[in-house]
Order: C-alpha cells, then structure tokens, then sequence
C-alpha cells in the first residue's frame, strides 16, 4: 500500500472516530435535556399539588400571611378559586 494511501485511510479512520465522539456528546445532550424536562414536569406537579391542598386546607378557616404570601408567590392566580366548582358541587 501507498504511503499516500495510508495516510488516506488513518484521516478517514479518525473521521470517523471524531464523527462517533460527537454523536455520543449529542446524545448525552439530548439525555440531559429530557432529563431537565422531566424533572420541571415532576416540579410542577409537585407545586401544583401543594398549592392545591394549601387551598383546600384553607378554605373556610384563617389563613396566616405567610400563607398568603406562599400562595402569591406560587404565580398560579387558580390557587384561589382552584376549589370553587368542586365546593359547589358538594352543594
């Protein structure tokens, strides 16, 4: 074989290693990614069930400030009327 031709074959074997490299990077990324899609979703549920139950807690007793606070800070406006059809249904 050629030297030129063996000097042909290495490039393209590193080619193809470098190619390999960064198909495993991307992959990592996209596992990463959904990994930080997937822990925002359990997150959300999460806040979402507490303040769910931080209104049915507090429906028709005292509320402190700090609860009040915890419940503005939440950023989700349906925590004060999240129980409301349900109660009327009970009705």
């Amino acid at each position: 074989m050629s030297h030129y031709s063996q000097v042909q074959l290495e490039y393209r074997q590193k080619c193809k290693e470098r190619i390999q490299r960064q198909l495993e990077i991307s992959e990592k990324i996209v596992l990463l990614a959904c990994l930080f899609v997937y822990r925002q979703m359990i997150v959300f549920k999460y806040l979402f069930i507490k303040n769910t139950l931080n209104f049915l807690f507090s429906a028709g007793r005292s509320v402190t400030d700090g609860e009040v606070e915890e419940m503005l800070e939440s950023g989700n406006p349906a925590v004060f009327t999240q129980g409301v059809g349900q109660e009327m249904f009970l009705l």
